[in-house]
């Protein structure tokens, strides 16, 4: 059995820490950019000032952030922190709201998981901006600015009826 505990925002590191201290497996950091800190920004605090527990971003909202940016800000988590690194991506309801804005479809987030996931598996993928679509992959790997192995545990959320 896995205990996890969830860090709202970037003066809370000390749960992250303590919950690893207690033997907990699991940390994520909520994503609610008008509610919360940055989610990477705290992610990073975290892997920074811990070494085991098993960072994430519990749930990051799709539709806040380009999918190549979100698979840059877990490829970059997993540097600080190999091994140790998964996302839970979700709609996200209450951050899109905030922003007065619907949650993402489950096509669009679809769409969204298949790019982060091509790209955190070293893939050249396609991906479509403003009604263009190119082919883009992660370059200068070499550099270790960030680091695609071991492979980011990626998870779905789903609460509504077609997620579920």
């Amino acid at each position: 059995m896995e205990f996890g505990v969830s860090v709202g925002h970037i003066t809370a590191i000390d749960y992250a820490q303590h919950g690893e201290r207690l033997g907990f497996t699991r940390c994520w950091v909520t994503d609610s950019p008008l509610l919360r800190s940055n989610l990477f920004a705290t992610l990073a605090a975290i892997a920074m000032t811990t070494k085991t527990i098993k960072l994430g971003t519990g749930v990051a909202v799709c539709g806040v952030r380009l999918a190549p940016e979100a698979a840059n800000g877990i490829a970059t988590i997993n540097a600080l922190a190999p091994g140790r690194t998964f996302a839970i991506l979700g709609t996200g309801n209450t951050a899109m709201r905030m922003l007065g804005s619907r949650p993402m479809s489950a096509k669009a987030l679809r769409e969204y998981v298949r790019v982060v996931r091509g790209l955190l598996d070293g893939e050249e993928v396609q991906y479509t901006m403003d009604g263009a679509s190119h082919p883009v992959r992660f370059t200068s790997l070499e550099q270790n600015y960030v680091r695609l192995d071991p492979r980011p545990e990626i998870y779905v959320a789903a609460n509504g009826p077609i997620g579920q």
